[in-house]
């Protein structure tokens, strides 16, 4: 999907009418070790290696980050956040949001501290100001907002309570105000981590380091901001 953030923003000129995701699933081949298999991997040639398996879904329908980034950018509810007030915007033409509930969740250091659900009837292409100046923020904590909208009812094609959209939004984190986020130190002071067993950069305010330089198996194994380690262990493939 790579730039389809940039591709989804032309929707904004009146004659634009877009084009369409060719490829929903995968379309490898199931061989008896239950992998799933494409172009060379029969021994066949010429092929068109995995021509056909760059689809949204994987070939057994398995979710990738791909669909993910295509829902986010297909819902037709938006949510802007400015200072303590967040616009939620009906892009819908015809409909409204009486057929959905929303969610508000608050997360503090990974860990959830409060969840509201409401509802809205928003005519389409129309917005609604949420007031957020009532949320407790604690100044040392990295506070995460999650909205989102759901099915109020049951539908042909979806159950209650699906999720159709979501947006998330750093309240409050050092990640927001690091010299890292500033461009600061683009270029400048920076400090390169060459050794044995590592490699990495280092700046005015993070650091990023990557190890196994010795094996096969290395990855992205620390990122810190200010002094904050944000990642709990190295960084690893799942699939």
């Amino acid at each position: 999907t790579c730039n389809f953030d940039e591709y989804m923003e032309l929707f904004k000129y009146k004659n634009y009418h877009g084009c369409f995701i060719c490829d929903f699933v995968d379309q490898g081949l199931k061989s008896g070790d239950n992998s799933y298999n494409y172009g060379g991997d029969f021994g066949d040639y010429p092929n068109d290696l995995d021509f056909c398996a760059n689809g949204l879904l994987m070939s057994d329908r398995k979710i990738t980050a791909k669909f993910e980034e295509a829902k986010y950018f297909y819902q037709d509810i938006k949510f802007v956040l400015n200072e303590n007030v967040l616009k939620i915007i009906n892009d819908n033409k015809f409909k409204s949001t009486e057929g959905y509930y929303f969610k508000l969740m608050i997360f503090d250091n990974g860990k959830l501290v409060d969840e509201q659900l409401f509802e809205l009837n928003i005519a389409p292409k129309e917005s609604y100001d949420l007031n957020l100046s009532s949320l407790k923020i604690q100044s040392g904590s990295e506070i995460l907002l999650r909205i989102s909208y759901h099915a109020k009812y049951d539908y042909s094609f979806a159950n209650k309570e699906h999720e159709f959209g979501f947006d998330e939004f750093l309240l409050n984190s050092s990640l927001k105000n690091g010299a890292h986020a500033k461009g600061k130190s683009m270029g400048r002071n920076l400090e390169i981590i060459d050794d044995k067993y590592v490699v990495g950069v280092k700046g005015d305010g993070f650091n990023y380091i990557f190890n196994g330089r010795d094996n096969n198996y290395g990855g992205l194994s620390s990122i810190k901001i200010n002094g904050e380690e944000f990642l709990k262990k190295q960084i690893s493939l799942t699939m």
